[in-house]
């Protein structure tokens, strides 16, 4: 992994982190384009091994926001 992937893709989940809020949505109680485009950034957090630990809120929108668009596979190998 690139050092330069993790700083730039930690600095962006940190600014996404940040206005999160508690519901499993990014923002409000119905899904939006925010949550919808959040989750291909989780595919390539993963792809490129960047930790996700700092981002508990990102994570739960993932796992209870939108666990069906969540468990589509975007990139076959």
């Amino acid at each position: 992994m690139s050092n330069s992937i993790a700083t730039w893709m930690g600095n962006g989940h940190a600014a996404v982190e940040a206005p999160i809020g508690d519901d499993g949505l990014c923002f409000g109680s119905e899904p939006s384009l925010a949550d919808v485009c959040l989750i291909p950034q989780l595919y390539a957090a993963r792809r490129f091994e960047v930790p996700l630990d700092a981002c508990p809120r990102i994570l739960h929108v993932e796992e209870r926001g939108l666990p069906d668009v969540a468990r589509q596979e975007p990139l076959r190998d």
